[in-house]
């Protein structure tokens, strides 16, 4: 009965270049931040862009980062430019970023690298990929609340448009109307709507 089993062959990876993550070289998936970002805790976490293109780490990100935008991180730059912010898409929305940049929250929301590769490194049990759930959709901006509604229109300006309404519901008879002689269902058709 097994000789019936038939599995596709697929080429061993270069050695070093061994991938257990699709895209993404075992290297990458072993940056705990990146660990924490794929589990969207956090959703998002930030480095000064001069002092960290020098890092290998860095290096290691722009090499791949057609790779993690496939898989849904988005890359977002400060409103400074100092500022560069990886973020989960499935769990925070570009928008909101920029929106806490404006109010000078954006390390709030987006932590330090070196301050998320510290915490998830020291998390041991309680490291954010052993719980994470898969989220269902891309996070969407959060709408503004509305400001207070205007206020309703003057009595006058109420009782005219009643009254225009009223006039407009009543169909007359089939020689009345826009079209005379032309039946109810055209003249209705052709009575202007208020």
């Amino acid at each position: 009965m097994a000789e019936n089993l038939v599995e596709p062959k697929t080429p061993a990876p270069p050695t070093g270049t061994q991938s257990h993550g699709g895209d993404f070289p075992d290297e990458l998936l072993q940056l705990p931040a990146i660990q924490g970002l794929f589990a969207g805790a956090p959703p998002a976490f930030s480095t000064a862009i001069a002092a960290f293109e020098k890092r290998p780490e860095a290096k290691l990100i722009a090499d791949n980062k057609d790779a993690l935008q496939r898989a849904g991180v988005g890359l977002y730059r400060s409103l400074a430019g100092d500022l560069g912010v990886l973020f989960n898409q499935l769990h925070i929305a570009g928008n909101d970023l920029m929106e806490a940049d404006k109010q000078g929250r954006l390390l709030e929301v987006a932590p330090p690298f070196d301050d998320v590769t510290a915490q998830i490194s020291q998390s041991g049990e309680s490291n954010p990929v052993l719980s994470a759930t898969t989220p269902g959709a891309p996070k969407t901006a959060r709408i503004p609340t509305p400001g207070p509604s205007p206020p309703p229109a003057p009595a006058s300006v109420q009782n005219k448009l009643s009254t225009a309404r009223i006039k407009n519901v009543g169909q007359g008879a089939p020689t009345s109307g826009p079209a005379p002689g032309a039946g109810r269902i055209l003249n209705s058709i052709m009575k202007p709507i208020v």
